[in-house]
């Protein structure tokens, strides 16, 4: 999953941006993973 996510991620924003999608899919429940991609969407 994080591969293809990041396929189009320039290298200097790589670590930021799976460092967000960490976030996300290892929240503990649902409604943390909802508002943790809605943070990530903003970005």
């Amino acid at each position: 999953m994080v591969k293809n996510s990041t396929k189009y991620v320039s290298y200097k924003d790589l670590k930021s941006v799976t460092d967000d999608l960490k976030k996300i899919y290892t929240a503990i429940n649902e409604a943390e993973a909802i508002r943790e991609l809605q943070n990530f969407s903003k970005k």
